[in-house]
């Protein structure tokens, strides 16, 4: 005869719930039971003793199964007598039993369910059980899941006619209010967003190049030493000065090398000190017009980055406007 050899599965969801469960964890480990519990109820199978203890976990495979259907149908008399002698024992089983479990003749089906999957998913984040006004709410431990919060209240509510009516609404509640949060959570960041006043990115870091007396001539060419070594941008804006005297023979900025670390000027040897006297303005002239490049490359950061926040907040504005519009469709 065919036999099933059940997977081991080594402790228990109240175990991952007293050891801490990673919030991102959360969701998709709750999944699970709704799945599970949901499959049963589509079959006509009420759990009616859903509790961590139920819920078994194979922490290697990151899997959970619900177990013990076979003794979830307890008598009314069973659950009604333990409840009204206080055997502390026996009440403990009975923690997440919905309102109309707690009294004769009251009608329990899938949704007493709903009411004891509401408390384990906010004791999954908060580990507290919520049985009391004035519970941890998710909010308060994982502010990124506190749209969560809603849907608990409304899953534990003690009427079963205000609890979600079926595990698919609970699901799809999931699914908008999760994406209806996050867009929501992104037009509100875009909205407090502060555009920072952009650093212009300067090796110098705000210091001017100044000429050195570290001279030489040669050749024709005036060497002349920098500090600090000026950068790449520094040496363009002075190659792009617009205002600056000539030589008398004919040199200007834009002839003006650079190498081993010197500036390398055309200069004839009768105008060598005409030619100092020029390059140390051109100098000055280039850290004022180098430091005006990088305010204006940072002055054009900021309004690329007030233009990408303007799109994103609109973005964000008509996602949470089409997930609101989503969400009043009645799908039933």
């Amino acid at each position: 005869m065919p036999f099933y050899v059940m997977p081991l599965y080594g402790c228990t969801l109240r175990t991952l719930i007293g050891d801490g469960i990673e919030h991102d964890r959360v969701l998709p480990l709750f999944d699970q039971v709704l799945s599970g519990v949901q499959a049963a109820h589509l079959k006509g199978v009420f759990h009616r003793d859903l509790k961590p203890e139920n819920i078994l976990c194979n922490r290697a495979a990151g899997q959970l199964i619900v177990a013990d259907f076979g003794i979830a149908h307890f008598e009314e008399d069973e659950l009604l007598t333990a409840v009204e002698t206080k055997e502390q024992d026996r009440l403990a089983n009975f923690n997440y039993a919905a309102p109309e479990q707690h009294f004769r003749g009251g009608v329990v089906d899938h949704r007493a369910d709903i009411f004891a999957l509401g408390l384990i998913l906010n004791e999954m984040f908060t580990r507290v059980l919520p049985l009391a006004v004035g519970y941890p709410r998710i909010a308060t431990v994982a502010p990124t899941h506190a749209y969560l919060d809603e849907l608990v209240e409304r899953m534990i509510l003690h009427s079963p006619g205000d609890r979600p009516q079926s595990l698919a609404k609970v699901k799809e509640e999931l699914i908008s209010r999760g994406n209806e949060f996050v867009a929501l959570q992104r037009l509100d960041a875009a909205r407090r967003t502060i555009v920072p006043e952009f650093d212009p990115d300067d090796p110098l870091r705000g210091k001017g190049v100044r000429v050195t007396e570290d001279f030489d001539y040669e050749q024709g060419i005036l060497k002349v030493g920098l500090e600090p070594t000026p950068p790449p941008a520094w040496w363009e804006a002075m190659r792009n000065i617009q205002r600056y005297t000539h030589l008398v023979n004919g040199a200007h900025p834009g002839n003006v090398g650079f190498a081993n670390g010197k500036a390398q000027i055309p200069a004839r040897l009768d105008s060598v000190e005409q030619a100092l006297r020029f390059f140390q303005d051109w100098v000055s002239t280039t850290n004022t017009d180098y430091r005006q490049n990088l305010a204006n490359e940072a002055a054009q950061k900021k309004r690329a980055a007030l233009q990408q926040l303007e799109r994103e907040r609109k973005a964000a504005e008509e996602r949470a406007e089409v997930l609101q519009r989503l969400r009043k469709i009645n799908l039933t």
